[in-house]
Parts: C-alpha cells; sequence; structure tokens
C-alpha cells in the first residue's frame, strides 16, 4: 500500500504494472478532500499510458474541501493522449475517471465502486468488462457531438443509473 501525499501528473509514455509475482496488487490510496480544490490520484496528461493491475483508493474529506469540490473531484482524470487502464479497481468517495474532450480511455476487466459517477467521458471512451457498483452514474456520457463511448459487457450493481447522457445535445 502506498499513500500518495500529492497528485501525480504523469506528462510522458508510462506502462505500470501493479501486480507482483505473488499476484498482489498495488494500492494507491490518497486523501483528495483535504486538497482545494480536490485533486485526482493521478492525471494523465501524456501521449499514451498502460496501467495494469493497480487498486486507487481515493477518499474525501469533505470538512476541509472546498464547498462544492466533491461534484467536481475524480480518482483519475484524463485529460489528452491515449490511457489503457486493464484489471484496476477504484474505489472513491466521489467519482472514478473523468475523460476530459480530446482524451481517450478504455477500461477493461475492471471494477468501479464509487459515490458518484463512476466514469464520466467527455472525450472517447471504450468499456468493455467492468463492474460498476454502487455508483449513483456508472457511466455517465456527455451529450456533445466530439464525445463518444461504447460500452459492451460491463456490469452494474446497486447503480442509480446504469448509463446515462448529460447535457445538451
Amino acid at each position: 500500500i502506498y499513500e500518495v501525499t500529492e497528485p501525480m501528473m504523469v506528462t510522458k509514455d508510462i506502462y505500470i504494472m501493479g501486480v507482483d509475482e505473488t499476484g498482489e496488487c498495488a494500492v494507491l490510496k490518497m486523501n483528495g478532500g483535504r486538497l482545494r480544490p480536490a485533486l485526482p490520484i493521478i492525471r494523465f496528461d501524456t501521449a499514451k499510458s498502460h496501467i495494469k493491475g493497480v487498486q486507487f483508493d481515493f477518499s474525501y474529506d469533505r470538512e476541509l474541501a472546498a464547498p462544492g469540490a466533491d461534484a467536481k473531484s475524480f480518482a483519475l482524470l484524463v485529460v489528452t493522449g491515449f490511457v489503457v487502464m486493464d484489471e484496476v479497481s477504484i474505489t472513491s468517495e466521489t467519482g472514478g475517471i473523468r475523460c476530459a474532450p480530446g482524451s481517450h480511455t478504455t477500461l477493461v476487466c475492471s471494477r468501479i465502486t464509487t459515490a458518484k459517477s463512476g466514469v464520466a467521458v467527455e472525450g472517447t471512451a471504450f468499456l468493455d468488462r467492468s463492474t460498476f457498483m454502487g455508483c449513483a452514474s456508472g457511466v455517465e456520457i456527455h451529450a456533445d457531438p466530439a464525445c463518444s463511448a461504447k460500452v459492451e459487457g460491463c456490469c452494474f450493481s446497486q447503480c442509480g443509473v446504469g448509463v446515462s447522457c448529460v447535457g445538451r445535445g
């Protein structure tokens, strides 16, 4: 278990393999609510990233956070580039992944447990064989012509809404 005290920004191509030879998974924990505004564990602003077998645990201290920041807080933020997440687990008291306009995100065989949106898609996303648990909205697709998402073989358990389209369009 690694306690992340400051958010990380990935600006170069990276491959993170979070499983060791015994099958144990690396855990990155962070309390994002103590930051103003609340920041993600990792912000991807890069050409290509591949994350495999990492567990992200994002907690949120509402008393210390700026008012309304929890609605805009996500464990992971993909700003630009291509990010592939394979067999990751995201637990968050706010949102899971935000895919910003112009970004490309692929999520495969992963598990997302959040209080708000599991994946907020404003760019391009492909979600395959992943499980969304307890999310207010499993996948939130913004109604914008530049935004697209493909959801295949995903399971939504105890979510308020599985897949939703928000905004104007």
